[in-house]
């Protein structure tokens, strides 16, 4: 009788300066097409975050803790973004809440968020950069907009140890009212390399 693999553990990745990893991202929302590709290295690392060389931010729980875009904040996110409570394991459950603020111009609340977690299961991903044991985690949002209205949201990562990266992304936001698509894309790994 065959054995059932051993449960799959997640403990909170390691990271040094120079680490890199490469993506492609597909819009799925049936709107925008262009597919893009970029590439993020970390540039310091210390005992409570990670900076890219573009000056994204993150905790070691993969938070984020700001977005940038053009190399420069556009967003900042309280106290972080989503995370991944460290160590994961199928069936782990947890929930947190945030706020967004724009960082153009004025400083002001974008929305607050109440999310849920729950590590669904273990698999193997296969994305550009090859196959990977992974962990399933899928996050549903609520979203609360500062300007009125309501939002929802659902990510589902495919969160490698052996990349220490999501090695898959698949986004989706939606009008809550209407259920309307208002943003979906896929994103993945197409290369990574450890810094030593």
């Amino acid at each position: 009788m065959p054995t059932k693999p051993a449960s799959l553990v997640a403990q909170a990745p390691r990271f040094v300066v120079g680490d890199t990893w490469q993506f492609v991202r597909t819009p799925t929302d049936g709107v925008d097409r262009k597919v893009t590709e970029f590439r993020t290295t970390l540039a310091e690392v210390n005992e409570r975050e990670a900076t890219t060389v573009t000056g994204y931010r993150m905790t070691h729980s993969l938070a984020a803790l700001n977005q940038t875009q053009n190399n420069r904040q556009t967003r900042l996110f309280r106290p972080h973004g989503l995370s991944m409570q460290f160590p994961l394991a199928e069936g782990k459950v947890w929930s947190e809440e945030y706020e967004i603020f724009s960082t153009e111009g004025e400083q002001k609340s974008i929305s607050r968020v109440k999310a849920r977690a729950r590590v669904l299961r273990r698999e193997t991903a296969t994305v550009p950069a090859g196959a990977y044991d992974a962990l399933v985690v899928q996050h549903t949002m609520d979203i609360e907009l500062t300007k009125g209205g309501r939002e929802t949201a659902t990510r589902t990562v495919w969160y490698s140890p052996e990349a220490r990266a999501f090695v898959r992304t698949r986004y989706e936001k939606r009008k809550a009212k209407s259920g309307a698509v208002l943003e979906a894309w896929t994103m993945e790994i197409k290369s990574f390399s450890v810094a030593r």
